[in-house]
């Protein structure tokens, strides 16, 4: 059957989106762009991506035109990538808008890799504010006046997760209407473009807002685990219990070494502990369980973690052998002594077979996704 070709919307403008790598860590895919940590979640992309446009090519040709663009497997796509849930009235505006963005060769239609590049900015709207404002604005202003009224912003903090005070929905206007002050600079009961991305610099959580929420509910119910004896705080034997590391484990991609649970608990306690009172209460363990979960976007956390983890010798710098732990912990499989010694030698620069923090934080700085 041949292609058709696919409604576009006029663009307006082009914003660069980000291009997820192969997850493979090798030289080339480095220069490409992905941290130690953050290849995580991108090898992990461009798997549900592979899969998620096979469900939806429906002759298999490995294109998605406009009838496939508009079906229930594509919108169910596009929905994983977020936490929150886009109601039905938003459906046709946001396949015009991932077709107005994605399809950057101008084809009509989206290949894999405009399709995995385009989802995998999707899924990390938070950090790119002007993506945000264009996507908000594309999907949320329904009659296209450029600003966005009661109805249709209490539809987009629906869809960012806010809740009231008593953890319901959104459902009072009274109550929209008074976030709405907050950032309706001019008060004439609207939120514009140049309003919604102010906000942008000052909310707490944002497009995150919903993973947020989910893991205050995980973060809760893993600390009423490990709290052995019910008094609202982890101290150092239950700290250092083999459910701890288990816990610890959910928030990461790649399998912590066993070896590394004092380590870790260290690390904890340095990084959570912020009354230095010895224990954990249940908000510090909220706090640093989200920040690690998040590690590929604070590159100095990120430091210390993999210093603190894998420097084994305590020298200040990863040798050849501290690297490959590392490498087991992160990659997708396991590198060949080749292409080890290969992305060692790239952040090695003066060669005298240490990484330093130095080295790390320059190198990890350069390649990582914003």
């Amino acid at each position: 059957m041949p292609k058709q070709q696919s409604l576009k919307t006029p663009a307006v403008g082009s914003l660069s989106t980000m291009t997820p790598n192969s997850g493979m860590i090798s030289g080339r895919s480095l220069k490409r762009g992905a941290s130690v940590i953050g290849s995580q979640g991108i090898s992990a992309h461009r798997k549900w991506a592979a899969r998620a446009l096979e469900r939806i090519d429906l002759d298999g040709d490995g294109m998605l035109v406009t009838c496939e663009l508009r079906s229930g497997a594509f919108v169910e796509a596009i929905q994983e990538c977020f936490a929150g849930t886009l109601p039905e009235s938003c459906i046709d505006p946001l396949v015009d808008f991932v077709v107005w963005k994605a399809d950057k060769d101008n084809s009509g239609c989206l290949s894999l890799q405009e399709f995995e590049a385009f989802t995998w900015s999707l899924r990390r709207l938070e950090f790119d504010r002007e993506l945000e404002v264009e996507f908000v604005f594309s999907i949320f202003d329904r009659d296209g006046d450029g600003s966005l009224d009661v109805e249709e912003f209490q539809q987009l903090l629906s869809f960012h997760g806010y809740k009231d005070s008593a953890g319901e929905g959104l459902s009072s206007e009274e109550l929209v209407k008074k976030i709405m002050q907050e950032i309706d600079g001019n008060m004439d009961g609207t939120i514009t473009r140049t309003e919604y991305k102010l906000w942008c610099r000052t909310r707490t959580h944002g497009f995150s807002q919903r993973k947020y929420l989910d893991h205050l509910g995980w973060a809760t119910s893993a600390f009423s685990e490990l709290d052995q004896d019910g008094d609202g705080c982890l101290v150092a034997c239950e700290l250092r219990a083999g459910l701890f590391l288990e816990k610890l484990q959910e928030c990461f991609v790649g399998t912590l070494p066993e070896s590394s649970l004092n380590r870790i608990v260290d690390f904890i306690d340095k990084q959570a502990d912020i009354d230095g009172d010895g224990m954990l209460s249940l908000e510090e363990f909220q706090s640093m369980t989200w920040k690690l979960r998040r590690l590929d976007v604070d590159v100095d956390l990120e430091c210390d973690f993999v210093f603190s983890i894998f420097d084994q010798r305590r020298r200040g710098s990863l040798n050849i052998n501290d690297f490959r732990d590392l490498m087991d912990f992160q990659a997708p499989r396991s590198l060949s002594s080749r292409e080890l010694a290969e992305v060692f030698s790239e952040i090695d620069l003066d060669a005298d077979g240490e990484i330093t923090v130095k080295d790390y934080r320059r190198w990890s700085s350069k390649v990582r996704l914003h």
